[in-house]
């Protein structure tokens, strides 16, 4: 059985660094308080983490020291089981909560990492964190061949994991590119840019465009006194809203639907309203031709 380590804090910092910023730091890439990260850096040894691998060992090390604090990596013959720290004056009374390091190739093959995001989560078809089709975009990629460059969110995703081995990879949803098609994901999902802007058919044909795009807070349209509040709402949101809760084959295809609810909706509204000024000035004169013509 291979060797493993235990990883221990002795309570110190590295030199020339203020005790107070590298509390601020060991906090921010371990999950603590600032009061639990000073009790840390007490002065006496702290076993954060126990049984890692070699391989495992130095991206660790190169976190905690990269917040200025002293650590190191003691050798063990066989694993050891987990035990609880001994109590200290400042020192959390429950043990501290680590995330895992969970490597891609250590995954269960119940899972799935987002080609987009990062996000790693039970295999579906969208992307629970950031809505993206993972199969579409997978094939799209494998289509282009294993020379295309890795994507800026890939790339931020290895660094983040790197740099941070206590933290999952974070999503850059704002890194998200214009050419991922993530409609349909729910709320969470961050529009492309072409999505937002006024639309003329959510605002004048209100719960009509609303049923049609599956934006059910548009039935609020119905609503007395709050519909003109609502059809304001959905002119300026709208687009938005039906990006994110309708499935779009592409943003072409999702502009050019909703190019047609505006036609229709000034179409619509502003040929009723001209039949029915036509009618105001035409119903007066007609009544008053036929009495003329009866009194005559």
């Amino acid at each position: 059985m291979s060797d493993t380590f235990d990883l221990k804090l002795t309570g110190k910092t590295i030199p020339e660094q203020p005790r107070e910023i590298a509390a601020k730091a060991l906090a921010a890439i371990m999950r603590l308080t600032p009061e639990q990260a000073l009790g840390l850096l007490s002065g006496r040894e702290t076993v954060i983490k126990r049984n890692l691998n070699a391989d495992q060992v130095p991206r660790y090390l190169q976190a905690i020291e990269g917040a200025g604090v002293e650590v190191r990596a003691e050798r063990v013959s066989a694993p050891k089981p987990e035990a609880a720290p001994e109590p200290a004056a400042a020192a959390p009374a429950t043990p501290l909560a680590l995330m895992p390091v969970q490597d891609e190739a250590t995954a269960s093959a119940d899972t799935v990492r987002c080609p987009a995001c990062g996000a790693l989560q039970p295999v579906r078809t969208l992307c629970r964190e950031c809505g993206t089709d993972m199969p579409r975009m997978l094939a799209a990629r494998e289509a282009a061949g294993p020379s295309s460059p890795p994507t800026r969110v890939q790339a931020a995703d290895e660094r983040s994991t790197t740099a941070n081995p206590f933290l999952p990879p974070a999503a850059r949803v704002d890194d998200v590119s214009a050419d991922e098609n993530n409609s349909g994901g729910g709320s969470g999902v961050i529009p492309p840019p072409g999505v937002k802007g006024w639309s003329w058919g959510a605002f004048l044909l209100n719960w009509i465009w609303a049923v049609f795009n599956k934006t059910w807070i548009g039935l609020l349209c119905l609503v007395p006194y709050v519909g003109l509040v609502m059809s304001i709402y959905l002119g300026i949101k709208g687009r938005e809203l039906a990006w994110r809760n309708k499935y779009w084959d592409s943003l072409e295809h999702f502009n050019r639907v909703q190019r047609r609810w505006s036609i229709w909706g000034l179409v619509l509204v502003f040929g009723v309203a001209g039949i029915g000024i036509l009618a105001a000035i035409a119903i007066p004169a007609y009544v008053s031709y036929t009495h003329r013509i009866g009194g005559g």
